[in-house]
């Protein structure tokens, strides 16, 4: 049982269903559809993004993400799928200044796509690594780039700023009661400066395989928190993750769908009538 191609195949359904639900049936999407239609100002910046050819590539890639997962011409519809998300990402960039899912997503899966032809599994998983990496490294070092201004980062004024504009929806005060500045201001300063200390933190992955074991929980503990707070963080980035699920399980999972898949040709069999 070849575990880095059924870690492949795991990821490329687990990321195409979580994408098909976040951003293709998005009520985001929806809304944009309505606001192209009836001419809204915010939806004029762009010839391309039309309402027909918004549609079009949702449905497109609705059809192809569900070929993609049931792995029917996943090499030619892999592509035409991340094609279609992109063009949606750039639609709703075009709306809100959003970058949103694809800077994230779209190197692995253009990664994922490659793989498809060829039988390098493992170098592609290491690709992904490399991609997950970039994305929290480059984010902490624009936080104190250019370096004479990363004093005022870690001041924690622009975190301040995020979280007082949100707090009326967060978690936190909404359920918890919980007040975020009636807390010490050094918390925040502390939770500002370990951000960053962990999105760089996140390059030790790439030297040692068992840092995973502690980096990635935090990662995922720090996106709890920026949820909890109001802030979108937990869901987008969150399913990254699954490519550090050991491989173990993977074959456990690999394991029961063949077993549910051999009961099921077995009853179909049992309840034909006999010649």
């Amino acid at each position: 049982m070849n575990t880095a191609r059924l870690k492949i195949n795991f990821i490329i359904i687990t990321w195409t269903v979580f994408l098909l639900f976040r951003l293709f049936f998005s009520e985001g999407i929806n809304l944009l559809s309505f606001l192209i239609k009836n001419e809204a100002p915010i939806t004029k910046s762009s010839i391309i993004v039309t309402g027909s050819a918004l549609l079009f590539f949702k449905w497109l890639g609705v059809v192809a993400g569900t070929l993609v997962v049931f792995n029917a011409g996943r090499k030619l519809f892999l592509p035409v799928f991340i094609f279609c998300f992109v063009f949606l990402c750039y639609a709703i960039f075009l709306a809100i200044g959003s970058y949103g899912l694809w800077a994230f997503y779209f190197m692995p899966f253009c990664v994922l796509a490659f793989s498809c032809y060829t039988k390098a599994y493992q170098k592609a998983l290491l690709y992904i690594t490399v991609c997950y990496v970039a994305f929290y490294v480059f984010a902490g070092f624009a936080k104190i780039f250019p370096f004479w201004n990363a004093l005022d980062w870690m001041q924690g004024y622009t975190i301040e700023n995020l979280l007082f504009s949100r707090q009326k929806e967060s978690i936190l005060y909404h359920v918890f009661g919980v007040d975020i500045f009636s807390l010490p201001r050094w918390v925040v300063k502390a939770g500002v400066l370990g951000s960053v200390v962990l999105e760089l933190s996140v390059v030790l992955i790439l030297f040692s395989h068992k840092t995973v074991k502690f980096i990635v929980p935090l990662v995922l503990l720090f996106h709890l928190v920026l949820f909890l707070t109001g802030t979108p963080g937990i869901v987008e980035y969150t399913f990254g993750a699954l490519i550090f699920i050991p491989g173990k399980y993977i074959e456990r999972i690999a394991l029961l769908l063949t077993n549910i898949k051999t009961r099921m040709h077995v009853v179909i069999a049992s309840m034909r009538p006999s010649s």
